[in-house]
């Protein structure tokens, strides 16, 4: 599965993290000389198949579940389908892509949220204060529109940011901006950071920005729905998961390189 750099240009004072989006290509594969079961879940699978996918036509891989299942989409739909079905090369190319995991869910509220407790145990909370803020100033440019809690005492940094992401179905493209809010709570030589309230926001001009903002976990709950509306909470769901690691790994690839003291460590 090929991965592109996809960059969406948003006014200055936008509160956007400043990164570049990485934007999954789905796989072309070619089935082969006999006609493939497919699902429409793994319920669905003790029983007959709900379809079967013409033999010798084309299908696109958009992710997988462990090695023996793999979702497929034709035209405007998607379906779950074994790997071994599949001929060698699309098999293959099947197995390659990247897995559909579960989004994190907080047991009590049912919201998603990205969070951990981050060991650093050379690092004081006053050190680790201060690459927070290096994090906020560094992802966001001006944080004075992101940040609405800087509590230095109390090591607590909270802020809401929005994070651009093109959901694509049926050779269509929707912009939204998934808004989402991010604290962290900063001790001796730990810190824990949560990345809550994820909100999407339809966008066609991004210097003009009217749509409400949705709870991310509505849209996702679409995917009972048929068609378009189906496959588009699909896509949501697979961008989420991709949004939520990029995030997350930025900021403890942050949160890891020291600053305190004039030089931070470097000759200069």
């Amino acid at each position: 599965m090929k991965l592109f750099a996809l960059l969406l240009l948003l006014p200055a004072e936008a509160c956007l993290a400043q990164a570049p989006y990485r934007y999954v290509v789905d796989t072309p594969i070619q089935l082969g000389p006999v006609a493939v079961p497919a699902y429409r879940s793994f319920a669905d699978t003790t029983g007959k198949p709900f379809t079967k996918l013409f033999r010798n036509s084309s299908a696109t891989v958009v992710g997988r579940a462990g090695t023996r299942w793999a979702v497929l989409r034709q035209r405007d739909s998607e379906y779950l389908v074994r790997t071994s079905d599949l001929p060698p090369a699309s098999a293959q190319s099947a197995v390659a892509a990247a897995p559909l995991l579960s989004l994190p869910l907080d047991s009590a509220t049912g919201r998603i949220q990205y969070t951990a407790v981050v060991p650093v145990p050379e690092a004081s909370q006053v050190e680790l204060y201060a690459r927070a803020q290096l994090w906020f100033a560094d992802t966001f440019g001006s944080t004075r529109r992101v940040v609405q809690v800087a509590d230095q005492a109390a090591g607590v940094l909270q802020g809401t940011a929005y994070y651009p992401l093109v959901l694509e179905v049926g050779g269509s493209h929707y912009p939204e901006l998934l808004w989402y809010t991010v604290k962290l709570v900063l001790k001796d030589g730990r810190y824990k950071y949560e990345f809550t309230d994820f909100r999407l926001q339809a966008y066609s001009d991004p210097y003009a920005v009217a749509a409400v903002a949705v709870p991310a976990e509505a849209a996702i709950d679409m995917e009972h729905q048929k068609g378009t509306a189906r496959n588009l909470a699909r896509a949501t769901r697979r961008e989420l998961l991709l949004a939520g690691t990029a995030l997350t790994a930025a900021l403890q690839a942050g949160m890891s390189k020291p600053v305190a003291g004039p030089t931070a460590g470097k000759d200069w």
